[in-house]
């Protein structure tokens, strides 16, 4: 098998979690079958998660810890995701980065399709 580049995204917002826990295991097992891979924790970001009144046409410059976790996203082959589900959806503090990073024209492009 080819050796993947693996981004974990710990997707809870606190230091100590069980996602915290699932990220760190995933991390220690596909490191010891070969692969490269980064661990991002979303507890150890400080970013203002709010996109504002923004839109898609002017929009919030991202921080550089922000521009570091999309360069992240785009240098990997593979994605996990450790989360927690409150109440049926993500932690705010994981919709705010997905919102603020999840750009068009960088990470995606609709006038393309």
């Amino acid at each position: 098998m080819q050796p993947k580049k693996i981004l974990i995204l710990d997707g809870h917002p606190a230091e100590s979690s069980l996602s915290r826990t699932f990220a760190e295991t995933y991390r220690d097992a596909a490191r010891k079958n070969g692969h490269d891979v980064r661990l991002v924790h979303l507890s150890d970001l400080q970013f203002d998660f709010d996109f504002g009144q923004g839109n898609y046409h002017d929009f919030k410059p991202l921080e550089p810890i922000l521009e570091q976790v999309l360069q992240d996203f785009e240098w990997s082959d593979h994605l996990v995701l450790t989360t927690p589900m409150w109440w049926g959806g993500l932690p705010a503090k994981l919709k705010g980065l997905i919102a603020r990073m999840f750009i068009p024209g960088r990470t995606f492009d609709t006038r393309t399709t």
